[in-house]
């Protein structure tokens, strides 16, 4: 899961850490707090780098306002040396650092990724507005509009703190979906504390997920990106628990990609082979015995080693089939070759909701090889095609049934709407072909009386009102929105003079 990281940048955090002095080259300095708060944020860039190199973290500093020195981005090395180059403002503003959240996520990603938030601060309160008391007492608690977990690391040890604990735990609870946790360091304020604290915050929340994948005999081992523990958490409701998540992925069969479909899953994970660390632990054995090339041997021999992973995913890719996982006893997922550029695909597991009902497959439980079958299921038609039994026939036809499509909207819907907003962007210079656009988008969707993406369209042009730089931008956005609400749904919008 991306994160994001929210720094204090204010005056506060300039405090020195503790009376002691640590000496660097010779000199007595007072080491601060936002030094450690930057100590203790590489380490955990350093972590996350190890670990987790394929998620996106972006940093932003904030006081009374906020800024985002760091977009998005795996490159860790830019994170780390971003960090000292943030200047000091004012005083914290909590308002400030959940606004930014807000903004950026929402801009960047949308309301549908789940997130994880660390606000990172010197443990003081703040004053006046937008103080810590202040913003949880006030009508507009800025709740973030999405799934997250909040996390809070104060610079200081928890008698420092004191009675502001409560309010911090508060903080948690109101503004993110799935709470959180305050992390201290331990007394005396170090280096090696706010460290600590910052990978017990990994440690709880950022361990990757190694397990086996096997098929029969044959078995791998596998690294899941991003870790599906942390997915099926921000999933559960408070209805239903999502079963723990399985160590061993077994392959029970295999489906042509034509028959699966695109099933509804609610989460996607890459599948990395990893070394097994079985060989690495008896390097370690040998060369504690004396033998220095022992180390090396182990890694080469494991890279020689044939990786049923990488067997599975060349399989599936050129047969152009699936393979179904089961991971509980009514829980199951598919494994595919998924493409995202013409020349580089990667194996990819798709997760299904527990007990979940595909029509056109029949019951999961129930599916089995087909060899095992007195008649084989897969009438041969010639010598060289074969008709499936795929999609299970239904035992009654309803009224609504037809035979055609399951659904009505064309592959271009999407990319109208693009089309639309990318106009929208270009106002008043592409005036005619928005409306053009826009008159299209609204006829279509009365036709198939499709008249949620009507209030969607209005939604999208007046959010890009409050973005536009132009005020006869402004103006034409929302004549168009006001017209798409209004009750005369069959008059054409003609552009209005600005």
């Amino acid at each position: 899961m991306p994160t994001l990281v929210l720094l204090d940048v204010s005056l506060s955090m300039c405090r020195p850490a503790t009376n002691e002095h640590i000496d660097t080259e010779g000199n007595d300095n007072e080491i601060s707090r936002r030094q450690l708060a930057h100590q203790g944020l590489r380490a955990f860039f350093d972590y996350l780098a190890n670990n987790f190199r394929l998620e996106f973290t972006s940093l932003v500093v904030f006081s009374s306002l906020w800024e985002e020195i760091v977009p998005f981005t795996r490159d860790y090395e830019l994170l780390k040396s971003k960090l000292s180059k943030a200047e000091t403002y004012d005083k914290t503003c909590f308002a400030s650092a959940f606004e930014a959240a807000r903004s950026v996520i929402s801009d960047g990603w949308g309301p549908s990724t789940p997130f994880h938030v660390i606000l990172v601060t010197d443990g003081l309160p703040g004053v006046g507005d937008g103080s810590l008391r202040q913003f949880l007492d006030s009508q507009e608690v800025i709740t973030l509009p999405f799934t997250s977990k909040l996390h809070i690391i104060c610079i200081s040890p928890l008698e420092e703190v004191g009675s502001n604990l409560h309010w911090y735990k508060q903080l948690c609870d109101t503004t993110s979906s799935h709470g959180g946790h305050v992390y201290f360091p331990e007394k005396p304020l170090t280096q090696q504390s706010v460290e600590k604290a910052f990978m017990q915050l990994a440690e709880n929340n950022y361990m990757p997920y190694k397990g086996i994948l096997q098929f029969g005999n044959l078995r791998s081992n596998v690294n899941l990106v991003p870790p599906p523990i942390n997915i099926m958490g921000y999933n559960s409701t408070d209805d239903y628990d999502f079963p723990p998540f399985p160590y061993e992925l077994k392959i029970c069969g295999f489906l042509d990609s034509v028959d699966v479909g695109q099933p509804p899953c609610i989460a996607r994970h890459l599948v990395l082979p990893y070394s097994s660390p079985h060989n690495l632990d008896e390097a370690g054995a040998h060369d504690a015995s004396g033998s220095d090339s022992s180390f090396d041997d182990a890694v080469v021999d494991d890279s020689h080693t044939p990786s049923f992973c990488v067997l599975l995913h060349g399989s599936l890719k050129v047969e152009k089939m699936v393979a179904l996982v089961k991971l509980s006893d009514d829980w199951f997922g598919i494994l595919q070759s998924w493409a995202d550029s013409k020349k580089k695909s990667n194996l990819v597991l798709s997760i299904f909701e527990p007990a979940i009902k595909l029509s056109w497959l029949g019951e999961l439980t129930q599916l089995g090889p087909s060899i095992d079958e007195d008649v084989n299921p897969y009438v041969t038609v010639n010598e060289d095609e074969e008709e499936s039994p795929f999609p299970v026939p239904l035992a009654g036809y309803f009224s609504y049934h037809h035979q055609g499509f399951l659904i009505w909207t064309k592959n271009s819907l999407q990319s109208d709407i693009q089309k639309t907003l990318r106009y929208a962007r270009r106002l008043p210079d592409k005036k005619q072909a928005f409306y053009k656009e826009v008159n299209k988008l609204r006829r279509n969707a009365l036709v198939y009386s499709f008249d949620g993406v009507i209030a969607c369209i209005a939604s999208l042009l007046l959010k890009e009102a409050e973005n536009a730089t132009s005020q006869q931008a402004v103006t034409l956005l929302k004549h168009v929105a006001a017209h798409l609400r209004s009750e005369n749904v069959y008059s054409t919008i003609e552009p209005v003079p600005v």
